[in-house]
């Protein structure tokens, strides 16, 4: 591995460091969370996805803004009260492509999970410079879970 700089640009092996860094912080998240693909559904997935009528087609999209996030009415004694739409939403969409197939779930949370990261590693990588190399500006945990 060669490692040089050029004017203050670290670089390995003739690319940028600064535009390396984001594509091994995705690859270190694809690697953490592969092992989740193979996975059926597990827990809370059983009530939230298998069970949930707000991701079938059938269903009227505004039962998702009506109804929990495990699909009961939140009028309703018995509901939860966690009202989360956007989850709904994305598992709905998830449904959609995937079915009850639990693949494309655990993909789409690697996917979202590493650009969360990459977002993280933005914002920090802009504070970072902002700051004078703060020893607070470069904590990251790409493989803490975010839900």
């Amino acid at each position: 591995m060669t490692i040089f700089t050029n004017e203050g640009v670290l670089f390995i092996a003739g690319m940028e460091l600064e535009r390396l860094c984001p594509l091994l912080l995705a690859a270190l998240v694809a690697v953490c969370y592969s092992n989740s693909l193979s996975c059926g559904f597990a827990y809370d997935d059983i009530a939230a996805v298998r069970d949930n009528r707000d991701l079938r087609p059938h269903t009227p999209l505004t039962s998702v803004f009506l109804n929990d996030f495990w699909g009961m009415p939140i009028k309703k004694e018995g509901s939860h009260k966690s009202y989360r739409p956007l989850t709904v939403l994305t598992f709905r969409a998830n449904y959609a492509v995937h079915g009850l197939r639990p693949f494309g779930y655990h993909f789409v949370n690697v996917l979202l999970h590493a650009i969360v990261c990459l977002l993280f590693y933005r914002h920090r990588r802009t504070e970072f410079v902002s700051e004078n190399y703060s020893s607070n500006s470069i904590e990251m945990r790409p493989v803490h879970r975010l839900q």
